[in-house]
């Protein structure tokens, strides 16, 4: 499973997908979009397997993930890109998924931290924790939580020839928008972020022991 979440970017949803045809990507995606602007979407063409999703408007990405994984459980791998990233490698996709399989975390080169920015993520390791997102995450450290799971067992993957660039205002690339503002660090997420680190964290990396 592959999702691109967007919101109020119908131009870099486009840019994204002119990006995914450039460099020959061929895993189908699901663009998933707010119910409240989903209406700004209606011109944008898919490529062929593309689907479009429409959630409730407000629907947090933390929320949205939790409730794609558990309608299917069973993917060999789960991913969740951004409107704001432009892939530059010919096959990216598929490497990067060939790369997590089947309980590994990959990623490539974003042009920010490189620490694991959209891991490709396999479908064993979800599994064995039973979420995507760690249970109470909105929308802010969710890559920070598999950045961890992925250095404390050993698991992760960087590929730093498969370029996925970050467009986003924190590398000089965009201007902070609306959606950035949306999206900001919820100091609820922080609280949740660290009471996982302290009690959470440890049973996730007993149930993902091989």
């Amino acid at each position: 499973m592959l999702l691109l979440p967007t919101m109020g970017r119908p131009e870099k949803a486009r840019r994204f997908i002119e990006a995914y045809r450039a460099t020959g990507g061929t895993l189908p995606c699901w663009i998933v979009l707010d119910g409240a602007d989903a209406h700004r979407y209606d011109g944008l063409e898919l490529p062929g397997r593309w689907r479009r999703i429409v959630v409730a408007a407000g629907t947090k990405p933390g929320e949205i993930l939790n409730q794609l994984f558990a309608e299917h459980p069973n993917d060999p791998y789960y991913a969740a890109t951004a409107d704001d990233v432009v892939p530059e490698t010919p096959g990216w996709d598929v490497k990067l998924r060939d790369a997590c399989l089947p309980d590994k975390v990959a990623w490539g080169y974003d042009g920010i931290e490189n620490m694991g920015s959209h891991p490709f993520i396999g479908g064993d390791l979800l599994r064995k924790l039973g979420w995507w997102v760690a249970p109470g995450l909105k929308r802010s450290c969710i890559d920070g939580v598999w950045n961890i799971i992925a250095a404390k067992l050993g698991r992760g993957v960087y590929l730093p020839d498969v370029r996925t660039i970050h467009h986003h205002h924190t590398n000089q690339k965009a201007a902070f928008d609306a959606t950035y503002a949306a999206r900001a660090d919820s100091p609820d997420d922080v609280a949740v972020f660290r009471a996982f680190l302290a009690n959470g964290l440890p049973a996730a990396l007993e149930r993902a022991k091989p």
